[in-house]
């Protein structure tokens, strides 16, 4: 089995409780030397992790179109020139 993560950014106030459980199990048999993986749970957290990432980014999407405040939009808009 092949090994993959992601980093990814923080959300404040999104419920990550997902993560305080291990994503894959696997015991090392050391007759074989090898990692023994329980695929059938690896497979229900690849299925939860499926459908988080789907809420993580509809929570990402909703937060880019949020309104900005009006001190946020005077930042971001450009200076005007003055010349003297």
């Amino acid at each position: 089995m092949d090994l993959q993560m992601t980093m990814f950014t923080w959300i404040d106030d999104f419920d990550m409780a997902m993560f305080n459980e291990p994503m894959g199990i696997a015991e090392y048999k050391h007759s074989v030397r090898n990692l023994n993986w329980d695929i059938m749970y690896t497979q229900e957290r690849r299925e939860l992790a499926a459908r988080f990432m789907i809420e993580y980014q509809r929570e990402i999407d909703a937060r880019s179109r949020a309104p900005r405040s009006s001190a946020e939009e005077r930042k971001k808009r450009p200076r005007k020139r003055a010349n003297f």
